[in-house]
């Protein structure tokens, strides 16, 4: 990457804003000046590429500007907070600061330094989320040079940092194109030979399907075309990793459902809205081929907790391979795509501190985001924030479950129950929590639930003992925390 892509990037900007991201280039390129990466090149590579994947996400200017200068304070002598801020503005210097590394003679005990650095990231997302954006370009690009860094520990370090700590906060905000290929990039890192192993079977179906999925995606156009349907159609194929998880979940290549999906994408037309096409359409396909018992699933009338909405229908090839249809306007799909940073492309138009504030305003609805709050103004100690992060917010496995009260899809960690649920639900539902029923059948509040299972949870204050103790009944440190905290309330 070099100035050339960059300005290709940004070139429908305003002047202005193109004269900011080449002073903050040419002032990264003087105080970088002649420092080279592992890899032999000049630094000033990295601080472009960073800039020019934000700017594909069509982000604001001062964000661009603070990606080519995220290095600057951390690694330039006598670059200060100050000296961004006189040079520009206090919204880069606040966004340059936000991702400036702690450095260890900065910390009360510098064992903790990478768990406060995680801290960092962490807290910045309930500050300003383009913090946490700048950072998932920094990781994305370094990750794709990691092949320079000659130590192998290092390199596995780098990975296992990524998968346990940005994939999972990239999921939180919906950024699943760099999800899916931060984890990816950490995969071939982590088991080396599993990656390659599973590459190539990807590599095997294709060969085996192409055919019948070249003759299914035309057949799908043409009856769309004779119902006067305009559709854009994409094939995805399941990323590495994930092609992985599902093979140790299902074991056959022929019973993963979505290693194979074909999107499809409609607008409003004949009269009807985005979401009133989106049904349409899968009727229409729905009709034409018979569709897997319990393979749908409705997104749109019930979106995931990071924003996801679409409708799935699974259907098996002659050949035996699953392939997943899926039906959303353009709108969804680029927010499923991008998930917050979507809303920078969004807002086109109007692509200055509006964008920014409609983000942190979207982001401020999810799921998470309340919960993460409480828990940052808790001011724990360093040590029991990142526990809680690691196990709550980042954990290994997950499950996902659809809230009957809600009427949503809530993520929670494998092994959850109804006791972590009703803390995920509201602050004092697990208080008063008697019963619950796992698709329509009662089960015990402390059994873990089974992901895609639809749960409903029954609470009453005039039954509930205030000193039950529910801490051994869950799994999330958050919800101990409050049981915790209503029994000390209560005694």
């Amino acid at each position: 990457m070099n100035i050339e892509d960059l300005l290709y990037y940004i070139q429908d900007y305003d002047a202005q804003y193109i004269n900011l991201i080449l002073n903050a280039y040419e002032f990264a390129k003087k105080h970088h000046g002649d420092a080279r990466r592992k890899s032999g090149e000049p630094y000033l590579i990295h601080p472009v590429a960073v800039a020019c994947i934000l700017a594909k996400m069509h982000a604001d200017a001062d964000t661009i500007a603070a990606g080519l200068l995220h290095d600057t304070i951390e690694d330039c002598e006598g670059v200060t907070k100050k000296t961004i801020e006189d040079n520009f503005n206090p919204t880069i210097a606040n966004l340059v600061w936000g991702v400036t590394k702690i450095k260890k003679d900065e910390l009360p005990d510098p064992n903790e330094n990478e768990q406060a650095n995680k801290r960092k990231i962490v807290e910045s997302l309930t500050d300003d989320v383009r913090i946490f954006i700048i950072k998932l370009a920094d990781r994305l690009h370094n990750m794709s040079t990691l092949e320079y860094v000659d130590n192998p520990k290092k390199q596995e370090e780098k990975a296992r940092e990524t998968m346990n700590l940005y994939v999972p906060f990239a999921t939180l905000i919906g950024a699943y194109s760099v999800k899916l290929q931060l984890e990816d990039m950490s995969f071939k890192y982590l088991n080396p030979e599993k990656y390659e192993e599973i590459k190539n079977i990807r590599t095997e179906m294709d060969k085996e399907i192409r055919d019948e999925l070249d003759t299914l995606i035309c057949d799908v156009q043409r009856i769309l075309i004779r119902n006067g349907i305009k559709a854009k159609i994409i094939r995805k194929d399941k990323n590495i990793f994930g092609l992985y998880k599902r093979l140790k979940r299902y074991g056959d290549l022929k019973d993963v459902h979505d290693a194979v999906s074909i999107k499809l994408i409609v607008d409003a037309q004949q009269g009807l809205n985005d979401t009133e096409i989106c049904y349409k359409v899968m009727d229409i396909i729905r009709s034409k081929y018979k569709m897997i018992k319990g393979r749908e699933k409705d997104f749109i009338s019930a979106p995931k907790s990071n924003m996801y909405m679409g409708l799935h229908e699974t259907y098996r090839m002659k050949n035996g391979y699953s392939i997943q249809f899926q039906v959303k306007s353009s709108q969804m799909y680029e927010i499923n795509a991008y998930g917050i940073p979507a809303f920078w492309n969004l807002n086109k138009s109007n692509i200055s501190i509006n964008a920014a504030y409609e983000m942190q305003r979207r982001l401020q609805q999810l799921d998470f985001f309340k919960t993460l709050k409480e828990i940052i103004e808790s001011n724990l100690p360093t040590n029991e924030f990142s526990k809680i992060i690691d196990n709550d917010f980042a954990p290994a496995d997950t499950i996902e479950v659809y809230s009957y009260e809600k009427k949503k899809y809530i993520k929670l960690p494998k092994g959850s129950t109804a006791v972590d649920l009703a803390y995920a639900l509201s602050e004092n539902e697990g208080n008063y929590l008697v019963s619950c029923k796992q698709d329509s059948v009662e089960v015990p509040i402390d059994m873990p639930l089974h992901d895609r299972s639809v749960i409903e949870v029954f609470s009453d204050k005039t039954m509930v003992d205030p000193s039950r103790d529910l801490s051994n009944s869950c799994v999330t440190q958050i919800a101990k925390r409050k049981i915790h905290d209503f029994l000390k309330n209560n005694r």
